[in-house]
């Protein structure tokens, strides 16, 4: 019976998945049918399938399941180790990251193969992503497979070809450097940050489709908090002329990735108090150790 369940289940869910007790209610309220499910012939041989074969990491296991309760209601022979086979068979997700991505998007394992997966596999494929590079590609963002292909990647993609202009036989590979680009809002993300490079930045309307291609994941940054900050610092403290700003920018876009109060601000700060002045590349490109130790006394008593 129902009562004579509960207690094994919630116990179970608590003490072997790991499951917070404050969200146990949450997770029972959004998947009622747990409580009918049994111990032994349902939630431990899926819990047991996940970890020794898919290998999930025990301390994430319960981030699963508090996501997608409902994982616990498919069958273990007929839905998640078929899933599991064709996303590593078919999609080609490596074995070793199978168990990572899962827990990231446990989504994957209750999506229908025929109307969800393969319909987005064959899109990423026509887009130019070759086939044997799809599977790292979803490994990376697994989330990409949850996007409709008509109503988010079509018009995500018109959009970057389009508007951005990114060579239409380019844009497989701008996908393959920034999956997450996709799942970006092209009204609410994408438009915004491009109208900044073009208004603030500066960058030519021709210029905007090679910058996105050179380095994709300049339009997932935040405009107030990122972006603006950045261009105000550089411009106001480092004295970087708005006509050098964007054609190092256009040459070299993920400059303006690099953290402001990591990287940007220690290594100005630095350069001011020994007197020496660094073109903006000189500055930001080198990593940490052979900044520090060229001019800095070893790395990190300057920082």
């Amino acid at each position: 019976s129902l009562n004579n369940n509960l207690q094994p289940t919630v116990r179970y869910l608590w003490e072997e998945v790991g499951v917070p007790p404050e969200k146990l209610g949450k997770m029972i309220a959004s998947f009622p049918q747990l409580l009918g499910l049994s111990v032994q012939h349902n939630l431990r041989p899926m819990v047991r399938y996940l970890l020794d074969e898919v290998g999930v990491e025990p301390a994430r296991l319960h981030k699963m399941f508090c996501t997608l309760p409902q994982l616990f209601g498919l069958s273990l022979q007929n839905n998640i180790r078929p899933h599991v086979e064709y996303l590593v068979t078919e999609v080609g997700i490596p074995r070793d990251r199978i168990g990572k991505a899962v827990v990231t998007f446990p989504h994957l394992l209750a999506y229908n193969r025929d109307d969800k997966l393969k319909p987005t596999v064959h899109f990423l494929h026509t887009l130019g992503v070759p086939k044997d590079r799809i599977g790292k590609l979803v490994a990376t963002h697994p989330q990409i497979l949850g996007y409709s292909v008509d109503e988010k990647l079509v018009p995500t993609v018109r959009y970057l070809v389009e508007d951005v202009g990114v060579e239409a036989h380019r844009i497989g590979e701008v996908v393959e450097r920034c999956p997450k680009l996709l799942g970006c809002s092209v009204d609410n993300n994408l438009r915004p940050t491009v109208q900044f490079l073009l208004d603030e930045v500066g960058i030519h309307p021709t210029q905007i489709g090679q910058v996105v291609t050179k380095y994709p994941s300049l339009l997932g940054l935040s405009i107030d908090n990122n972006l603006r900050p950045k261009l105000a610092y550089l411009r106001e403290e480092v004295h970087v002329e708005h006509d050098a700003m964007r054609k190092l920018l256009v040459t070299c876009p993920q400059l303006l990735a690099y953290s402001l109060e990591n990287r940007i601000k220690p290594r100005h700060r630095l350069l001011l108090g020994k007197g020496l002045k660094l073109g903006l590349h000189s500055m930001l490109a080198p990593t940490d150790i052979a900044f520090y130790q060229r001019y800095g006394d070893g790395l990190g008593r300057e920082r």
